[in-house]
């Protein structure tokens, strides 16, 4: 797992950008939006690490938070891609559970139970 003091300073704001942006979400801010957006333009730019707190990993949660539910499900999907083509068993996980929460949300049950089993 990298550490902080192995990141550079972009790879550094781009997580500090998407938890600015969560913390003001769950706070009830409007003003998520702005640093989440400037964490998914720089993030787009580079190889990071960690997909765990990576801007497209909030901005899945910031869609189903906000019960949009289509939008955090394709959120999910390709944040599984994502952590399936590295490996990243614990993002596959949390995605998982994301994708999970959405479809109980939106009533597909049978889809919300394959999501708990996988």
């Amino acid at each position: 797992m990298a550490t902080v003091d192995k990141l550079d300073a972009r790879e550094s704001l781009v997580y500090g950008l998407a938890m600015l942006a969560l913390v003001r979400k769950l706070a009830g801010l409007p003003s998520w939006r702005e640093p989440l957006d400037r964490g998914l333009t720089l993030e787009a730019e580079l190889e990071l690490p960690q997909l765990d707190g990576c801007p497209s990993a909030f901005q899945a949660d910031a869609h189903r938070i906000g019960f949009e539910l289509d939008e955090a499900r394709h959120a999910y999907e390709r944040m599984f891609a994502r952590a399936t083509e590295r490996g990243d068993v614990q993002t596959e996980s949390w995605c998982q559970l994301g994708l999970a929460t959405v479809e109980i949300h939106a009533g597909r049950w049978e889809a919300a139970a394959v999501h708990k089993r996988e």
